[in-house]
């Protein structure tokens, strides 16, 4: 029985009612009229949303060819017919909230070509329902994630973003949702379902509850009073059009992601977003807000998608932030996002056509912003596909300037009755404003004018629309004059030296080169580059080699040298070797461009010029240093350093001594190559003093080897710790030396291990132990399994265990007796353990 509403609870309601209108009154009436604020609270509700997993995901029905409909959508061609629903039932949902959009999410169906589409249909009680509303199921790549803006993918770094998804689409107030999925017969085998399918119900009109519906008609009594109304309608203007702001219709500024990215804008490509047409002049904004919402939470983009939308009343949206003259680059076409600009039509235009209104302002929007960018909306554009299904990657692509979506990607975007109508728009939008500027190029930005025949100037080349008198002006970054050029005619190509009128070297800095053009009395809009004159030479500084000699023997010693060198400016680098006469003999790093600052490059002493590889000759190498700024201005230094293999491979046998006196690793040999005779010195040094020197010795080339007792030059025993090996051979070439690092272990390494432990016959015993040796990193150990009378019953080589960290021992007794184990260590030096440890096993 259902609960009857008495007139107390009336009353309440009532009040409660009034008074939050009488607050939002106070509240408006104590700013000013036109406040930001009043205008955000008054215009912008929240937007409320609610996914729902579909569990056991949502079954895909085949059409049959004899169906005739179609079953679905075409998508080989340019043009699609009106769905019919797949056959069978759907699913049906009720989220708990009043909502008017819903988007489907689900994961990647099967890649075997199918096309898949889905339906839906709402009912506000369950009963009675709505027409079905087709819309596509979208999927990132065909192969990757896709999301890298590099790629043209959608958003960069979206790697938890649904691997396919339909659009967000606005269905009025409902409570009820039912939708099926189907497949085209004849492209592909379909999945048997969708797996992963979660729906993203979103309420954007401030409905979704009781309360909700209050406050929305609080805030529409606000805006009437307050003047505000909930979107500007667009006013026809020859030049900018009347665009809705980011802040003007609601946009949550922290949803946003990444900051926005920008490349020139080539084209603009028409979407529709299969919505009903229904809406109210009031429920527009709210449905730019449920788009934005739905894109950065359900898609996981970092902004809206589109660069602009329109409602079907010609309001003009501001879509993705960035700033609405620029060219930022949306989340709209895959493959294509770069250089082209994304206009979605708020609605469904398969049959029916975009009211006059809309088609208008599409019109007054196109003109400008393909001016802005000095566009010819007549024209072909020709974009590099960057990743799509429809094309090959790396392709280049011709579209018209103004193309609909289809025609880049497998979709019916924007509609059969909207995509009849854009060579229309094209032709209307080209006619719009003249005269124009198209194509404006201005070839070369940064010029070097110093004769030297490298980027002496710049051409400067544009299109207008129509025979007329046209001025291109060179400014300084004040503003004053320093050149201007002057004709009549639809095509100018000139160039400018980077000279004033007088024929003098304009001084270095930005310039702005404006180039403007009149018809008929009506002036076009201007076009403008920025040039700069930079006539000074990156020339590097603080040139040097390190080591100033090596020997590049591959003895793993001094192999390689380092160029280091600085730069006062951003500009690009190499290092080549060159001869006597400057020629290059082989590069050491290629061109390279960075800031300013510190850079260097490491050379292995090979030589490439000839195309195989080979070892630089001996002697001094010239190492150029060249560099080359934006303007070509260029400049080069050059250090030498000189290679000498006339020592190598110096290794000591033992790496490790222990000069006790024990006979055991007391001494080391110390072994190196010489290339031609050279008297060698030996030297033994510790912390940068000599310790011990083993004498000047004249040696033939060969093998050569001189013995370290381990002693100092004062007699006594080296000390524990590391010590530096250092050979200088001087030979006809010069002085060279090798290094290598010998350790003195005198040490004695320490066990320890528990006295007993206990197991059970037929497990295994374990023993942990630790070994301790501050001069060896790792120590050998063993251990000796004997019984009571002292038999050897096993013995176990616990191999190299770490100094310091924790081991075990694990051996498995074959009777119940006692056993013990004695535990043994020899270091790196050959020193034995400086006490045995002994474990006694008890098996039980």
């Amino acid at each position: 029985m259902a609960r009857r509403t008495t007139h107390k609870q009336a009353a309440r309601r009532a009040a409660i009612f009034i008074s939050t209108v009488a607050i939002g009154l106070a509240g408006v009436w104590a700013l000013p009229r036109v406040s930001s604020a009043a205008a955000g609270w008054a215009s912008a509700p929240p937007v409320r949303e609610k996914t729902v997993k579909l569990g056991g995901g949502l079954a895909v029905a085949t059409a049959k060819a004899a169906d005739g409909a179609a079953g679905l959508r075409s998508t080989a061609g340019e043009t699609a017919a009106v769905p019919a629903p797949p056959p069978g039932r759907g699913r049906v949902v009720e989220p708990g909230f009043r909502f008017d959009m819903v988007g489907l999410l689900c994961d990647e169906p099967l890649p075997d070509g199918s096309v898949l589409t889905v339906v839906l249909r709402t009912s506000s009680d369950g009963r009675a329902w709505g027409p079905w509303i087709p819309v596509d199921l979208e999927v990132r790549t065909a192969g990757g994630d896709g999301e890298s803006s590099a790629d043209d993918g959608p958003d960069e770094g979206v790697e938890d973003g649904p691997a396919a998804f339909t659009e967000p689409v606005w269905v009025g107030s409902a409570r009820y949702l039912e939708v099926k999925a189907g497949a085209a017969p004849g492209r592909g085998n379909a999945p048997a379902r969708l797996d992963g399918v979660r729906l993203m119900f979103l309420n954007t009109s401030g409905d979704a509850t009781v309360v909700d519906r209050l406050a929305s008609t609080a805030r529409a009594t606000v805006a009437a009073i307050a003047g505000i109304g909930a979107t500007p309608i667009a006013a026809a203007m020859t030049d900018k059009p009347a665009i809705v702001t980011r802040a003007q219709w609601g946009a949550d500024e922290s949803l946003r992601g990444h900051a926005p990215e920008y490349a020139p804008v080539k084209m603009a490509f028409v979407h529709h977003t299969v919505n009903a047409n229904s809406y109210s002049r009031a429920q527009a904004p709210g449905l730019v807000r449920g788009i934005y919402y739905y894109d950065v939470k359900g898609l996981k983009w970092s902004d809206l998608g589109y660069n602009f939308l329109v409602d079907r009343y010609g309001t003009i949206y501001e879509g993705r932030y960035g700033g609405v003259t620029r060219g930022v680059i949306g989340a709209q076409v895959l493959g294509f996002n770069t250089s082209s600009t994304g206009i979605a039509m708020i609605g469904t235009f398969i049959s029916v056509s975009p009211p006059e209104a809309m088609m208008s302002a599409l019109k007054r929007l196109l003109a400008w912003k393909l001016d802005v960018h000095h566009v010819d909306p007549q024209a072909t554009a020709r974009l590099e596909c960057r990743e799509t299904r429809k094309f090959t990657e790396g392709q280049i692509v011709p579209f018209p300037v103004i193309a609909g979506h289809r025609q880049a990607n497998w979709t019916a975007c924007p509609g059969d009755a909207l995509y009849r109508l854009l060579p229309g728009v094209r032709t209307t939008v080209g006619g719009m404003g003249l005269p124009k500027i198209y194509d404006y190029v201005v070839g070369t930005i940064n010029v070097s004018p110093n004769g030297d025949g490298v980027q002496e100037g710049t051409r400067v080349r544009l299109r207008i629309s129509e025979p007329a008198d046209w001025t291109v002006s060179v400014a300084d970054a004040d503003g004053a004059l320093r050149r201007s050029f002057s004709g009549r005619g639809d095509t100018v190509d000139l160039r400018w030296d980077g000279r004033d009128a007088a024929g003098a070297v304009v001084p270095d800095g930005a310039y702005s080169v404006v180039a403007r053009a009149g018809a008929g009395g009506a002036e076009a809009r201007a076009a403008a580059a920025t040039v700069v004159i930079d006539t000074v030479p990156p020339t590097p500084t603080e040139i040097g080699v390190v080591p100033g000699v090596f020997s590049p023997n591959s003895d793993d010693y001094a192999d390689r040298c380092e160029v280091r060198f600085a730069i006062p400016e951003t500009c690009a680098s190499r290092v080549v070797v060159v001869d006597a006469a400057g020629a290059v003999l082989g590069t050491v790093a290629g061109w390279t461009t960075a800031p300013a600052g510190e850079r260097s490059a490491s050379w292995d002493g090979r030589l490439s010029a000839s195309g195989t590889p080979a070892d630089a000759p001996e002697g001094a190498a010239r190492l150029r240093v060249e560099t080359k700024d934006a303007a070509g201005n260029a400049a080069a230094r050059t250090a030498t350093v000189r290679i000498d293999r006339t020592l190598g491979f110096l290794r000591p046998r033992p790496q490790t001594i222990s000069p006790n006196g024990d006979r055991v690793q007391d001494r080391a040999s110390i072994g190196f190559k010489l290339t031609r005779p050279a008297t060698v010195v030996l030297a033994v040094t510790r912390d940068g003093a000599t310790v011990r020197a083993l004498g000047r010795a004249a040696c033939a080339a060969g093998s050569q080897a001189v013995v370290w007792d381990g002693l100092l030059d004062d007699g006594s025993r080296a000390a524990n710790g590391a010590y530096r090996l250092t050979a200088t051979a001087t030979s006809s070439l010069g002085s060279v030396d090798a290094g290598r690092w010998i350790a003195v272990d005198r040490y004695r390494p320490r066990l320890s291990a528990p006295a007993g432990v206990t197991v059970q016959l037929g497990r295994r015993a374990r023993i942990i132990f630790a070994v301790s040796d501050p001069f060896s990193a790792d120590v050998r150990v063993t251990a000796t399994v004997r019984d009571l009378s002292g038999k050897t019953i096993a013995v176990i080589d616990g191999g190299w265990v770490p100094s310091g960290a924790p081991a075990e021992v694990l051996w498995k007794p074959p009777t119940r007796r006692t056993y013990t184990v004695t535990l043994t260590a020899v270091d790196r030096g050959g020193n034995p353990e400086y006490a045995a440890s002994r474990t006694r096993i008890t098996v039980k």
